[in-house]
């Protein structure tokens, strides 16, 4: 993985998008998993894909993302 301008974040992010694997997110100080895959994202949210449904998260709101091994 190349870091660019964009940063650790980003690079991170988007490298979970396009490969479309499944990771599990944490939200919050009480570390809540969602088991998703994350569809698209911008500069303040991310857009998940949770049991075939739509979500919409702060990425202020997250504490971690964890991706999957296959």
């Amino acid at each position: 993985m190349t870091i660019n301008n964009l940063g650790i974040q980003e690079n991170f992010i988007d490298s979970i998008v396009n490969e479309n694997i499944l990771v599990t997110v944490y939200i919050s100080k009480k570390s809540v998993p969602i088991q998703c895959k994350i569809k698209k994202n911008d500069r303040f949210t991310l857009l998940l894909d949770v049991n075939g449904k739509s979500q919409l998260i702060f990425k202020s709101a997250i504490s971690s993302i964890q991706k999957h091994q296959n």
